[in-house]
């Protein structure tokens, strides 16, 4: 694990560690990422063309619409798995740095979205990753730039946040009091290998999460009736 611990560096949202801390996105960012961008863009485009043609080709001008519509929906299956080129090795890599344990889930991060524009030409969803664990007393994410750590009793609530640029999924909104007011930064489960799997295990997550703080809030309560 990187030696700099950042405690509450989620307090601060300008400090959360970015990919400039993190030698392993900052090359999936430069490499991976926009040749995953490019091949969704031509493969959205290419597919129903080349169906359309082949549709055209076989059965005339009629063929080329229902031909052109199944190529899309195979675009659509393509584009279930496209964007995630890459995410399997920068986990395998980033697991190996920060000798993650299991049950620990690879997560993204981030401080807040931006207009829709902005998010709109972004080519990651993430400002950074990191693998995420909760503990008795804090959820913590570890990350090559240092750990994000808040603690259990900081937590205000997580509440589900639609992506920008990619509607189909959400994060989820990590709200904690910190001395000078309510704060928040942004999660999202990068577990699997289609982004089915991601919206389903962000959704886990987020179940998993809720409960934990939860059973904070029943214990205190519990505590506070005691005489």
């Amino acid at each position: 694990m990187a030696e700099r611990s950042l405690k509450l560096i989620a307090a601060r949202p300008a400090q959360l560690p970015s990919s400039e801390d993190s030698p392993s996105f900052r090359y999936h960012l430069e490499r991976t990422a926009p040749m995953a961008v490019a091949a969704a863009a031509i493969h959205t485009v290419a597919i129903p063309l080349g169906c359309g043609l082949v549709g055209l080709v076989l059965f005339g001008v009629g063929g080329f619409i229902p031909a052109g519509a199944i190529g899309f929906i195979g675009a659509l299956s393509f584009l279930n798995w496209v964007p995630l080129i890459g995410n399997h090795t920068l986990r395998t890599n980033l697991s190996k740095t920060l000798g993650a344990k299991p049950g620990w889930t690879f997560v993204g991060l981030r401080a807040a979205q931006g207009t829709m524009i902005q998010e709109a030409r972004r080519v990651e969803t993430d400002d950074n990753v990191g693998f995420m664990r909760i503990t008795e007393d804090a959820l913590e994410v570890a990350t090559e730039g240092g750990e994000v750590s808040v603690p259990r009793d900081r937590i205000r609530g997580f509440e589900t946040e639609r992506m920008l640029g990619l509607p189909y999924l959400h994060y989820i909104r990590v709200e904690f009091e910190e001395d000078d007011g309510l704060k928040a930064f942004l999660l999202v489960s990068r577990e699997g290998t289609s982004v089915q799997q991601h919206r389903r295990n962000t959704d886990a997550l987020h179940d998993r999460l809720v409960e934990w703080h939860a059973d904070h809030q029943l214990r205190w309560l519990e505590a506070q009736r005691q005489p």
